[in-house]
């Protein structure tokens, strides 16, 4: 299947890329490096950690990946030992030269995707396809993530608009199912038997259904004949899908709203189709 981005989603997407990516260099500009951002990484941590990414992004993007067998052998599941090998290359966490670098690499995204036609794919993880605007898109909620969590550590206000966080499901989360996950889903979880169908609605896009057949994952318009119905606040799901969030907190604040004939199934929906977290 060939990824769908409207104009309008194309221009918003960059955009977004942009206004994120610069909220989180001042975030980071203004928060002490020392300070402990998640369990295991600091500020600096954290910032050395969007830098190795955004740097990802370009050479994505160019067709020019450094570490393209590593890259195609990675899972939802193994992201980690990316991140660790990504990491260990680039030991320096001098937190100014990094925001200098990420603002360079994006200026570079943006210049080197100019012209593009946002539906063209390149390879990404796992032997998946990314499209141009999931690319955009998947740096955009990095910086949302992380931002959140230098953010909550530094008792900073953030706010992540929900125009923005839903590009991040529109283009890639059902981009990359319709353009090809490879095997970017196989973590050994048994998949739900049988036909799963969850529809997926929200203020900022149109409904969307995703389904999961016998462990292959698909993409299909709104219909009657669905399981599971959820309405959800874009910013809100992310962070629950990047386990920033949990799914009770999510429901009792009402920001994830879940109906439908079997609404159970959306647990082992999650357990199977799922982000690193």
């Amino acid at each position: 299947m060939t990824a769908i981005v409207s104009p309008r989603q194309w221009s918003a997407v960059r955009a977004a890329y942009e206004a994120a990516g610069q909220r989180f260099l001042d975030l980071a500009a203004a928060s002490p490096p020392d300070v402990m951002a998640t369990e295991h990484w600091s500020v600096a941590d954290t910032v050395a950690h969007l830098m190795t990414l955004s740097r990802m992004a370009v050479e994505v993007a160019r067709r020019q990946q450094s570490r393209s067998g590593l890259i195609a052998a990675t899972t939802v599941d193994t992201v980690a030992a990316l991140n660790d090998s990504l990491m260990r290359d680039f030991p320096q966490r001098d937190v100014p030269g990094l925001l200098k670098q990420i603002r360079a690499d994006m200026d570079e995204l943006l210049q080197a995707t100019a012209d593009a036609t946002p539906t063209d794919t390149v390879a990404w993880l796992g032997g998946s396809r990314l499209s141009i605007a999931a690319v955009h898109a998947h740096m955009m909620n990095e910086f949302h993530i992380h931002g959140r969590d230098v953010a909550r550590a530094t008792r900073t206000p953030l706010v992540v608009p929900p125009e923005e966080a839903v590009l991040f499901f529109d283009l890639f989360m059902i981009g990359i199912v319709r353009t090809g996950y490879g095997i970017l889903l196989e973590n050994g979880i048994p998949a739900p038997k049988g036909r799963v169908a969850v529809q997926f609605r929200s203020r900022y896009s149109q409904p969307v259904t995703m389904v999961v057949t016998d462990g292959v994952v698909s993409i299909e318009d709104p219909g009657t004949d669905v399981d599971v119905k959820v309405r959800f606040n874009p910013p809100v799901l992310n962070q629950i899908m990047f386990g920033r969030v949990t799914k009770v907190r999510g429901a009792l604040t009402g920001k994830i709203r879940v109906s439908g004939r079997r609404p159970w199934l959306l647990l082992p929906f999650l357990r199977y189709v799922h982000m690193p977290s």
